[in-house]
C-alpha cells in the first residue's frame, strides 16, 4: 500500500513538473492564409511569408497579405516551386530567408527590390535555370553559397549604388559583394 502511495505521489508531482514548463508558453493554431501564401505574423505587426502552394510561372510577391506588410521571405518558403520562371519581389520586403527560392529549377529570373537588404544562405541553391542577377543597392549581408548548384549562372550584377562596404567607391561596394557570393562560385572559403 505504501509503495503505491508512493508512485502515486511520484506520477502525480512528474505531471505537475511537465505542466509548470509550458505553463509560460503560448501555443498558435499555425500559419495563416492568404490566397496561395501561408504566412506568419512577425511582432513588429509585418509578416513573413512561409509558404507558396501555387503553381503559377510568373508571380510578383504581394506587398501586403490580409492588410499586414510582407518584410520577410522566410527560410524554404518557395522551395522546389519547379512550375515558378519569374519572381519580382516588391520593395517592401527586407530580407529573404535561407533556402528560400531552393530547387526552383525552372527560376529563369527573379527580380529583387532595392529594399533587400539581407539574403540568406543557399536561397537559390540549385536554381538550374538561372542564368542571371541584379544585387540590389542596399543588400549588406549575403549568406554562405546562395548560388551553389546554378550551373547556367552566366552573370551577376551588382547595382553600382551599392555602398554597403567600409569604402564608399563603387569598386569597393563590388567587390564587397563579389566577396560575399565567391563561395558558391568558386568553392573558396571567405
Amino acid at each position: 500500500m505504501k509503495r503505491m502511495g508512493r508512485r502515486t505521489i511520484s506520477v502525480v508531482l512528474s505531471v505537475i513538473m511537465l505542466l509548470s514548463c509550458f505553463a509560460g508558453l503560448s501555443f498558435s493554431a499555425g500559419a495563416e492564409t492568404s490566397g496561395d501564401y501561408e504566412y506568419s505574423l512577425l511582432n513588429d505587426g509585418t509578416v513573413e511569408i512561409t509558404n507558396y502552394t501555387g503553381n503559377d510561372t510568373d508571380i510578383v510577391i504581394p506587398a501586403e497579405l490580409d492588410g499586414k506588410r510582407v518584410t520577410e521571405i522566410g527560410s524554404f518558403a518557395f522551395d522546389s516551386c519547379t512550375s515558378l520562371v519569374n519572381v519580382k519581389i516588391p520593395d517592401s520586403v527586407l530580407k529573404i530567408g535561407n533556402y528560400a527560392f531552393m530547387r526552383c529549377s525552372g527560376l529563369k529570373n527573379i527580380t529583387l527590390s532595392d529594399s533587400v537588404v539581407e539574403l540568406g544562405d543557399d536561397i537559390f541553391c540549385n536554381c538550374t535555370g538561372l542564368t542571371g542577377i541584379e544585387i540590389p543597392c542596399n543588400v549588406s549581408k549575403i549568406g554562405d553559397s546562395p548560388f551553389s548548384g546554378c550551373l547556367n549562372l552566366e552573370e551577376i550584377i551588382v547595382n553600382q549604388n551599392n555602398k554597403n562596404n567600409t569604402r564608399a567607391d563603387e569598386k569597393s561596394a563590388r567587390d564587397f559583394v563579389f566577396r560575399q557570393i565567391r563561395t558558391s562560385l568558386c568553392g573558396g572559403r571567405r
